[in-house]
């Protein structure tokens, strides 16, 4: 818990506890460790519903924490399950629900349970997948969300060791069939006999090119709260491939509102078109690049924005870019990109006009992706700009999942 310190007095930390052995040992070694600084444990215990018996196993898990002196709180993933890429969508949907959950309790920390196993298993699943520097580097053992601080502090300890200290205390942990489907890879990687990587991670190597395109972002890159981002094309030239690779990596993937940037194949050809000066724009992981003047711009590619969701009370990321915070009840209303001829649907739904100088020298692509909240035949808010009085019930900010920058505040 050194490298993630300093903590502040009496301490607060959020863990994530499946049930299985990992997080069980990781939540009674925090327990430990706060106590001894008078600080506070809390538990999260998500709800995947993947099988039917998750609800029950949760309630068992929470009820085991509580015996544990452990206080315990159970979440559960709602909406519908997707048909495909479903361990990723739920893993992506137990983080939110699992960040969302601390940051109301007011804690800043948020500890998970991966250990040096689930670390070689990345590495090498990255590298299966053509992953450049940043991706063979593996899970960082901090990573900074938009509301708290995520922390990794098992990450280069062996799975045996944390089953080792379970069985020492005698806590019984409950067994995830899914780490023995073979549908998944990981399962399938096990099987196969893979353990520990061979080689050490490029940790060093991911954190200098991540500090060295930090420093030219801060200095040249131009983020417009309506989520898009210019950057001087002069800025750009002479970096090397890495360099060059990683800042157009970080560029995509803020603008996209990704969780992953682009793989190092395709940017090595985004990189290779910006030498070439052939051609105006080039699509690239749901982000367009287009040359404007003497800047290179980021902008959100139309076909790729998120379909219309239904907006409930509270806060919702919609397309991975913007935070929609909707305060207190009323009817049912839906989040959606305002989509081509938005002018002329808005004067028939809107009592206001979205008639500034301001939107009027933006790009018909940015106005085109920018959320529209409202129902079918009101609209109250697009954007920034308040359509209706009951629009001001509703926060729009540009807070994409992942930053221009991967270097922690800290």
């Amino acid at each position: 818990m050194a490298g993630f310190g300093p903590f502040e007095h009496r301490p607060a930390i959020a863990v994530g506890v499946s049930g299985g052995p990992d997080s069980t040992a990781l939540a009674l070694l925090l327990q430990d460790w706060l106590a001894a600084r008078e600080g506070r444990l809390l538990a999260l215990v998500v709800d995947h519903r993947l099988r039917p018996e998750s609800a029950a196993e949760a309630k068992l898990v929470a009820a085991r924490l509580a015996g544990l002196g452990i206080e315990a709180r159970v979440l559960t993933l709602s909406g519908p399950l997707p048909t495909a890429g479903l361990q990723a969508a739920a893993r992506a949907a137990r983080y939110a629900l699992l960040e969302a959950a601390a940051a109301e309790a007011g804690i800043l920390h948020l500890a998970v349970a991966h250990h040096a196993r689930d670390q070689a298993e990345t590495i090498a699943l990255r590298r299966a997948a053509g992953s450049g520097p940043r991706g063979t580097a593996g899970m960082p053992a901090l990573r900074e969300l938009d509301r708290v601080r995520l922390i990794r502090p098992l990450l280069h300890i062996a799975p045996d060791r944390v089953r080792a200290l379970l069985e020492q205390r005698g806590v019984p942990w409950i067994e995830d069939p899914s780490n023995r489907d073979t549908r998944f890879w990981r399962a399938r990687y096990r099987l196969a006999g893979g353990g520990m990587p061979t080689t050490p991670p490029a940790g060093a190597d991911r954190g200098r090119l991540e500090r060295a395109s930090a420093t030219l972002l801060a200095r040249h890159a131009r983020p417009h709260p309506l989520g898009f981002v210019g950057i001087e094309l002069a800025a750009l030239g002479g970096l090397e491939e890495p360099l060059l690779a990683a800042l157009l990596g970080r560029l995509v993937l803020a603008t996209a509102g990704s969780a992953w940037p682009p793989g190092s194949a395709e940017l090595a050809r985004l990189a290779a078109w910006l030498h070439r000066c052939d051609g105006a724009r080039r699509a690239l992981g749901g982000v367009l690049i287009e040359r404007a003047g003497s800047a290179l711009r980021f902008v959100r590619e139309p076909r790729a924005v998120e379909a219309p969701r239904p907006l409930l009370p509270g806060e919702l990321l919609w397309d991975g870019r913007f935070r929609i915070v909707r305060h207190g009840a009323g009817p049912a209303l839906q989040v959606r990109a305002a989509g081509p001829g938005w002018r002329r649907r808005l004067a028939r739904m809107a009592s206001a006009d979205v008639d500034t100088p301001e939107a009027a020298r933006l790009p018909a692509v940015v106005l085109e992706t920018l959320p529209l909240v409202g129902s079918a035949e009101r609209a109250l808010r697009l954007g920034p700009w308040c359509l209706d009085p009951d629009g001001r019930h509703l926060d729009i900010r540009f807070r994409p999942q992942n930053r221009l920058s991967a270097v922690p505040f800290a």
